[in-house]
């Protein structure tokens, strides 16, 4: 059975793990699950999370030429909490929506993880004057998922032809 999470319970999810380990810094996290994280040319591959049945291993693969290492990191930590019980090349040959719902799926945890809620809430950046492209730059995060919080959490209104643009970055 494949389980499709709303976004509410995808940032419950993300909140647990923050707590858990006390902070959302991806490669603690992946130490702590002895995940290694392995950097490699993967050509027009950005990232992939790999199980090793053998040896009841999880790895996550990063293009190194990927521009966004922490975003595609922290986008398989997503694949591993909400569906490493499915196997996603038998999936790739069943429904593209399916492939494409689980990963946005990914792109919200990643995007909970990276940005939660009381950075942005509690931060030191004036929202309503400073630009999402800015706060992205600071964070070293694409911007959409800047966006995708900000409208989130209503904290200011990007401008409408900038988020009609915002494309999905799909690991």
């Amino acid at each position: 059975m494949i389980k499709i999470y709303t976004d509410k319970r995808i940032k419950h999810k993300v909140q647990h793990l923050i707590k858990e380990h006390n902070s959302n810094d991806i490669y603690n996290i992946c130490q702590s699950l002895n995940i290694p994280i392995l950097k490699n040319d993967l050509g027009t591959v950005r990232g992939c999370l790999q199980y090793h049945e053998n040896t009841d291993t999880y790895l996550i693969h990063i293009n190194s030429n990927y521009e966004w290492e922490k975003f595609g990191i922290a986008h398989e930590l997503g694949h591993y909490y909400l569906h490493k019980d499915l196997n996603s090349f038998k999936l790739q040959n069943c429904s593209i929506e399916l492939e494409k719902k689980l990963e946005d799926q990914a792109n919200i945890f990643a995007a909970e993880l990276l940005l939660p809620d009381n950075i942005l809430n509690t931060s030191t950046y004036h929202l309503n004057k400073w630009k999402i492209q800015q706060i992205a730059f600071i964070n070293d995060l694409p911007e959409f998922i800047v966006e995708q919080k900000a409208v989130q959490l209503r904290m200011f209104n990007p401008a409408p032809q900038n988020f009609q643009n915002v494309g999905k970055i799909i690991v």
